[in-house]
């Protein structure tokens, strides 16, 4: 059976509320499934601070965001397999789970998904990019039991 292994970091002051690790196994083991592959990730939960200057660092935007998503970009020669690294930030998830009246875990769900699409090589540039990514998660989602989080 295909799976992606996650490495969780818990790297902000309060973890209250913050899904555990299967959670977060059972929300991405879909993506193995649909890409038929075996992989590692490294999901990092952080505080806004931290969610801010790795925005600016690498995206050059002055502001906290729900998810960063950092691809591995593995040389030819190592036999491991590494998608990447997911940069959560629990405040930013918390309050839009609230202001758009989602589903907590869905919402951590939603944003999990979409990071892991990220990583594969998925994107929303263009509407039609947009249109595939969104549908793969809406399949996932409801796969999972979520509502369409759009």
């Amino acid at each position: 059976m295909y799976k992606i292994n996650i490495t969780l970091q818990i790297a902000c002051k309060n973890s209250f509320g913050i899904p555990n690790k299967n959670k977060f196994q059972c929300w991405i083991q879909p993506i193995a499934l649909l890409l038929a592959i075996n992989s590692n990730i490294t999901i990092r939960i952080v505080d806004i601070p931290e969610s801010k200057y790795l925005n600016f660092k690498y995206r050059g935007k002055n502001s906290p965001t729900n998810i960063l998503s950092f691809i591995f970009n593995q040389p030819d020669n190592l036999r491991l397999s590494n998608l990447g690294d997911l940069i959560l930030c629990k405040q930013i998830i918390e309050q839009e789970a609230v202001e758009q009246k989602k589903i907590f875990y869905a919402h951590w769900a939603h944003i999990v998904i979409h990071g892991c699409l990220h990583l594969i090589g998925y994107d929303h540039s263009t509407i039609y990019e947009t249109k595939i990514m969104t549908t793969i998660e809406k399949k996932i989602m409801h796969y999972l039991g979520f509502p369409n989080p759009y």
